[in-house]
């Protein structure tokens, strides 16, 4: 998975967010009081908001604009993830401006002056235009101080100015930035209203309502799992191995060629069997679905629940049967005893899934039913 700094200024298209670390695990665990979302958002290091903000930005503005893209890190000149309005090679592109912010307390208006300062000066140098819209996002929000400069922009900038000399070192490095005339003009005619505040509590809640992976992050719990579609009534192109190994199964136990279900519709066990192999077989796929909509490491929580049960029911696997056909009804239901670790997944196991899980492996060539 990408690492979710970039390494330089240069414009990159948002990419998938890393996994959130220990999700699972802390799931799983299950331990210790409750902490509200909320306090939990407080206590974030820096590198956990900016993975934090990294998953809302993926999940959240992608859906909102045209592009979305990350700017972050040492000459980003104040913009660190950008959601562009128009398509590019627009002329005057419009743009938002989202200013990820991790402070100790919350954002005073010292803390953004300067980062206000820098968006006058390259947009005065015209190295970029003015952003429709500058949010700022911190996990701590803005204190009261700055939160009454937002609600009144020509005191915010008063406030800048006022400001100006005690930064005007670190707005552009190696550079002192004056606040001359020509700038002063620029920053006068600037519209202040654009920027705003995203609230912690909103942000919270566009992560829980977008992001897969809240629950694991924040202890809440998976959201329900929903209730597994009946399996078609054509076979579908992603059951045909299993399927045929099945035919191969009761062709065998019945001593006659099987290419279809029409074959053995005779025999109402059989094809009770068949249909509820399939049945099966969507539960499992499922809760794949559920899990890769759900958990941040998903292929290795899945790969280690299908070795599960493969190691499971291994030895019945292999032993001797007259037939296919009884071979899988033993592994089927010896599947069904088997004591499952602890695991995330594990805890949303329904039985049908578990039958479900072997005609998966059957499907990825890790079964056979019938002897070679």
């Amino acid at each position: 998975m990408p690492s979710p700094a970039p390494t330089s200024s240069s414009p990159q298209d948002l990419t998938s967010p890393p996994a959130w670390p220990g999700g699972n695990h802390n799931l799983l665990l299950g331990t210790g009081d409750f902490v509200e979302p909320l306090v939990r958002l407080e206590t974030f290091s820096d590198k956990k908001f900016e993975i934090f903000t990294v998953q809302w930005a993926w999940h959240t503005l992608r859906s909102t604009y045209d592009q979305v893209q990350r700017r972050g890190g040492p000459g980003d000149k104040g913009r660190d993830v950008i959601g562009w309005l128009d398509p590019p090679g627009t002329p005057d592109r419009k743009w938002d401006n989202y200013q990820c912010k991790h402070y100790a307390q919350p954002l005073a208006p010292s803390d953004f002056a300067i980062e206000i300062a820098k968006l006058a000066y390259y947009t005065h140098r015209k190295d970029f235009t003015l952003p429709a819209r500058y949010v700022i996002v911190t996990h701590k929000g803005v204190g009261p101080k700055l939160g009454d400069l937002l609600a009144k922009p020509d005191n915010l900038r008063d406030d800048v100015k006022k400001k100006w000399a005690s930064f005007e070192r670190k707005i552009c490095k190696g550079k002192t930035v004056s606040l001359d005339a020509g700038l002063e003009a620029h920053l006068d005619a600037m519209d202040f209203s654009i920027f705003e505040e995203l609230p912690p509590s909103s942000l919270l809640q566009q992560h829980k309502d977008n992001v897969p992976f809240h629950a694991l992050i924040f202890g809440t719990g998976l959201v329900p799992r929903p209730k597994p579609a009946a399996p078609p009534t054509a076979i579908a192109a992603n059951e045909v191995v299993y399927v045929k190994k099945i035919y191969g199964a009761i062709a065998e136990h019945l001593g006659t060629r099987v290419v279809s279900p029409a074959d053995f519709q005779a025999k109402k066990g059989v094809a009770w069997q068949f249909n509820h192999a399939r049945k099966c077989f969507y539960s499992a796929e499922a809760l794949k679905k559920f899990a890769r909509d759900s958990l941040p490491d998903f292929p290795s929580v899945a790969a280690d629940l299908a070795d599960e049960i493969l190691q499971g029911v291994s030895v019945t696997l292999h032993r001797s049967f007259d037939d296919g056909y009884q071979r899988m009804l033993d592994v089927c239901e010896m599947v069904q005893e088997l004591a499952m670790r602890p695991s995330v997944l594990a805890t949303e196991l329904l039985p049908n899934d578990r039958t479900g899980m072997l005609h998966h492996l059957a499907n990825d060539n890790e079964i056979d039913w019938v002897d070679t």
